[in-house]
């Protein structure tokens, strides 16, 4: 299931899976992705606040929406230029040579082109299908193959553009790498927003510092990593995932889980719980979109299992493997 906000700007977790699995995305595989990505991202206006690119799969977080794609015809040409016009195929270049020329004719010409063009601005499904087959074009030709690369469009969960809610799922993205025993700390991990933040920092600093409302990057990284190394079951940051058989023993004890152990473990509520945020919010996305659901279903929000969520809920209740 796939919600998207009606008339508003919406956070979203995207995720899409290479075709079986196959773990075919090495350094320059990722490499190439995250430019892709950020290139992607600026012609499509969307707000990129992290992401993390993995040896078959990948996580975006993004801020996106109509308003984004409401931009002057100056700034539909800027960005189709440097989408296209830097693109890797002879399609792309040809596009674009299409695109410069009924700029500079004017008229009609132009005005079909900006409407196509701010079509795909702003929106999230736009953006996932531009960035996956930007890289699947730049992929097959590398390899010399062809066909699918992806198993599927995408599957992304709508998240409340709250601090708690974004801040908690931009850290769970963050933490794949640690998760997967890659490395200890995401900053070591250069394919994830968190380093790049670190290293880069131009992209991601400026919306970490606004979801915090902090004053500058320190204040903000100092209360991101609260969420990222909180202390968990053994009270040691920076540690992978606890075992399930030791989290399952801090629960049959009467403890709850924290958010900086939730995070560590495999959440499938941040993927597969179609809306995740406060109670109020989840109800709110319940009722406009209540054609979706049966007529039994009486309530939107469900409290998230498996500890101590901080007031957090999600649309669908998952009662089974709702933590990996």
């Amino acid at each position: 299931m796939r919600i998207k906000m009606r008339k508003q700007l919406g956070v979203y977790h995207c995720v899409s899976r290479v075709v079986d699995r196959r773990r075919v995305l090495g350094d320059v595989e990722r490499e190439v992705m995250r430019k892709i990505l950020w290139r992607v991202a600026d012609f499509c206006g969307v707000e990129l606040l992290t992401y993390c690119l993995m040896g078959n799969h990948f996580h975006v977080l993004v801020r996106a929406g109509k308003e984004q794609g409401a931009a002057s015809d100056a700034a539909v040409y800027a960005r189709a230029e440097g989408y296209y016009a830097s693109g890797q195929s002879l399609a792309q270049k040809e596009y674009w040579a299409e695109i410069e020329r009924a700029y500079r004719k004017g008229g009609e010409d132009w005005t079909g082109w900006a409407e196509r063009l701010r079509a795909r601005m702003g929106d999230v499904s736009w953006f996932m299908r531009l960035f996956k087959q930007g890289f699947s074009v730049w992929f097959n030709r590398r390899g010399d193959r062809t066909g699918t690369l992806w198993e599927s469009r995408f599957t992304s969960v709508l998240v409340e553009d709250a601090p708690l809610a974004v801040a908690t799922v931009a850290a769970y993205i963050d933490l794949n790498p640690v998760r997967a025993g890659l490395v200890k700390d995401p900053k070591d991990y250069r394919w994830c927003g968190y380093a790049e933040a670190l290293a880069r920092g131009k992209r991601r600093r400026p919306s970490l510092c606004c979801l915090f409302q902090a004053k500058d990057w320190a204040e903000a990284l100092a209360r991101y990593r609260l969420i990222l190394f909180n202390k968990g079951a053994s009270g040691k940051p920076g540690q992978a995932s606890i075992s399930p058989e030791a989290r399952k023993a801090v629960q049959v004890q009467g403890g709850r889980l924290g958010l900086g152990s939730l995070v560590r473990h495999r959440v499938r509520y941040f993927t597969a719980g179609a809306v995740v945020g406060s109670r109020a919010f989840v109800e709110a996305c319940f009722a406009d979109f209540r054609e979706r659901f049966g007529r039994n279903r009486k309530k939107g929000a469900h409290a998230m299992r498996g500890g101590d969520w901080e007031g957090l809920t999600s649309l669908r209740d998952l009662r089974k493997d709702s933590m990996g």
